[in-house]
């Protein structure tokens, strides 16, 4: 049984670092652009709103050069208490082995194309204003919602490991059970009861 819990928290804590932020309120996905603005409106567009709204605003790029091995975060931090302007200040402490990461002001954000996820960190009617802002310039997308750990761990539900954890949790029943039959067997009372009868 310690060798199965110690495979589950395994792969969770592996699924958990594919996404190095987490805590988001919601993710606006936007992937329609109509040609209506530009990278350069719509990072000075969210550094504005994060700033008026009290709202930090995330967008993860991978690396041009190295993709696999370096991310960078460009954070409109415009909650100072948020754990997104943390990250503007002190770095963020990834805990791949593999990836780097490095955080950057929003306005550093020099993609020509605005596509992309911005994660809003803050309460949940900011979401929804956001996105109407990116309506404005033209932007559509959709809300994505964050993936409880619930979710998570329910993935590992289906096989192969959904068995392999039903057969752990099954043989852990069963050793209880034949462990505690034969313990009363053994003792006195079991005897005295064999003997009356």
């Amino acid at each position: 049984m310690l060798a199965v819990s110690v495979l589950l928290a395994f792969l969770v804590l592996q699924d958990l670092d594919k996404e190095p932020t987490l805590g988001e309120t919601a993710t606006i996905w936007i992937q329609d652009t109509r040609g209506a603005a530009s990278g350069a409106q719509t990072a000075r567009m969210v550094t504005s709103f994060a700033r008026d709204h009290r709202v930090s605003i995330v967008r993860e790029v991978d690396d041009f050069r190295d993709p696999d091995r370096l991310l960078h975060l460009y954070v409109a931090a415009g909650d100072p208490g948020s754990a997104p302007a943390s990250w503007l200040r002190r770095g963020f402490f990834s805990f791949g082995r593999f990836t780097r990461i490095e955080t950057h002001p929003f306005e550093q954000l020099g993609l020509p194309d605005p596509r992309g996820m911005y994660q809003v960190y803050g309460p949940s009617g900011s979401v929804e204003a956001l996105r109407a802002e990116f309506a404005e310039l033209g932007l559509t997308g959709d809300v994505v919602q964050p993936i409880g750990l619930g979710v998570r761990i329910s993935r590992y539900a289906l096989p192969p490991l959904g068995p392999a954890f039903l057969v752990a949790a099954l043989s852990v029943v069963l050793t209880v059970g034949a462990r505690h039959s034969l313990a009363w067997s053994c003792s006195p009372w079991s005897r005295a009861a064999w003997r009356v009868y």
